[in-house]
């Protein structure tokens, strides 16, 4: 495994190197729900691409970038047992040198759930994406289901801007309760997680009324919301079901529907979906 830190050296292995290229971005913090995206990416290509970046532009004011998890020995251990070719960790002046002034934006996609709460976020994430795009040059790119709008924003600005790659999404790995692997479970303690188990119990709720003949969006929506607030410790900050494709919020629910959630539960922000 080669461990890479400069843009230029990576460009240049990058036209060296053999094709198909796979790219799997990271934030670290390596869990289960990476190493899928990465042992896919290893079956679809010749060469494997690990990025492992920490982006400052998509956290917010207030949020977690100061005690994001972070463990870089750990990280280069795991990936390296797992035989990826490159390992590419820049720092942030690297990525954004002094002189830095380009932002991505989807107005659209960013305006809604996600971005309505994380108002600055997927800017960082569009940028720093579209970056790592033009940098690594991959044939295929990888990303997981549980934050399903970013990987519409992804494929996206991907199309938009011709990147050439493919955006592959790779369904959510979850904990044997059902949480949604996360870097940011670390932060739950007992009582907490056991609350965070809910999450997808709720999904799963939601859809089973689904299959037993509901189909109005608001219905099943008021069912979820009343099942998560028998949980004392868990706060709702949004339920929606949407479609999957345009991401436009439906009145009657279909095999093309996805509900989102994003909850609360003490100072840690947890999201989930699930497809109907």
């Amino acid at each position: 495994m080669k461990i890479i830190k400069s843009i230029p050296l990576m460009q240049r292995i990058c036209n060296s190197v053999q094709r198909p290229i796979g790219l799997v971005p990271t934030m670290g913090s390596i869990h289960e729900g990476h190493i899928k995206l990465i042992n896919e990416s290893k079956k679809q290509n010749t060469t494997t691409i690990v990025t492992l970046f920490v982006n400052p532009t998509q956290f917010g004011q207030n949020e977690d970038f100061n005690t994001y998890p972070r463990n870089f020995q750990r990280d280069k251990k795991i990936l390296s047992d797992l035989e990826i070719d490159i390992l590419f960790a820049p720092d942030a002046s690297t990525m954004y040198p002094k002189e830095f002034q380009t932002i991505v934006i989807n107005d659209q996609l960013s305006s809604v759930l996600e971005g309505e709460k994380r108002p600055s976020h997927f800017r960082g994430v569009s940028t720093v994406v579209s970056k790592l795009l033009n940098i690594t040059k991959p044939n295929n790119a990888y990303f997981g289901q549980k934050d399903f709008q970013q990987y519409l924003i992804i494929d996206r600005l991907n199309n938009d801007l011709n990147h050439g790659s493919k955006i592959i999404a790779i369904p959510t790995v979850r904990e044997n309760d059902g949480l949604a692997l996360s870097s940011r479970n670390v932060y739950l303690n007992i009582k907490e997680k056991n609350a965070a188990n809910k999450i997808y119990s709720s999904l799963k709720y939601g859809k089973r009324l689904y299959l037993e003949g509901e189909t109005l969006a608001s219905n099943i929506i008021i069912s979820i919301k009343n099942y998560l607030e028998k949980e004392s410790l868990i706060r709702i900050e949004y339920i929606s079901i949407r479609d999957k494709v345009t991401f436009e919020p439906v009145d009657l629910v279909s095999p093309s529907s996805i509900i989102l959630i994003s909850v609360c539960i003490g100072k840690t922000r947890l999201i989930d979906n699930l497809t109907f």
